[in-house]
């Protein structure tokens, strides 16, 4: 279905893990095996669930029940991002609508683009194979900007395409993401599907909470 209709937001912004994404599964399997194969004791995937979003560093740093040197965390981190890189898509689906949703933005002339705290080169790797040709650029952790709240990446995509920023949507499913378009000076969507879930995100103070992409669709085309 296209939308003919002259809509506010020209740049959508998306978070990736949570967001478009149903990682969780992969995630807890590359940190699992990161954590088994120093050592550690593995982790069930509700906890795994409460560790993301501020990077996979500091996921597995939190794995490690935050008693982990700096050299061993390195190790940790390669162990994971060794592994990741080649199983990353064993389990990980969109979400239910998203795919149509982003072929939809793109066909209206919306432009898309994804910030995330993931590694970059497998943001790249799944957005490439989810979303093909219709989410440019992606940015995100051992890229050139910091990782969110920081808003760099955000503004730097923002002022790429010329939006102002009244014309440009954060979405993503955490306070983190929320820190992030309040950071930028834009607005921000949260979906409840994702890691943070509809209750935790209750607690965010003027928080937008879609619960599923219709109400995403009612943000956008307004």
């Amino acid at each position: 279905m296209i939308f003919n209709t002259v809509n506010k937001y020209k740049l959508i912004i998306f978070d990736l893990d949570g967001t478009l994404l149903d990682t969780l599964e992969d995630l807890a399997a590359g940190i699992n095996h990161a954590l088994e194969k120093n050592g550690y004791k593995k982790k069930e995937l509700s906890d795994v669930r409460t560790y993301v979003g501020n990077g996979i560093r500091n996921a597995i740093y939190l794995a490690c029940d935050n008693n982990v040197s700096d050299d061993k965390l390195d190790i940790l981190k390669s162990d994971f991002s060794s592994y990741y890189a080649e199983n990353c898509m064993n389990k990980t689906r969109a979400y239910p609508g998203v795919s149509d949703h982003i072929n939809e933005l793109h066909d209206d002339g919306i432009y898309i683009s994804v910030v995330t705290n993931k590694l970059e080169e497998v943001s790249i790797k799944l957005c490439n194979h989810f979303f093909g040709s219709a989410i440019n650029p992606v940015y995100g952790d051992g890229g050139m900007f910091e990782k969110k709240p920081n808003p760099d990446a955000v503004n730097y995509v923002i002022n790429k395409f010329g939006f102002n920023k009244d014309e440009v949507l954060f979405v993503g499913d955490s306070g983190v993401d929320f820190e992030t378009a309040k950071n930028a000076g834009i607005d921000c969507a949260l979906m409840s599907w994702g890691f943070w879930g509809y209750e935790k995100l209750k607690s965010l103070n003027g928080a937008v909470i879609c619960e599923n992409i219709n109400d995403l669709r009612g943000i956008i085309y307004n």
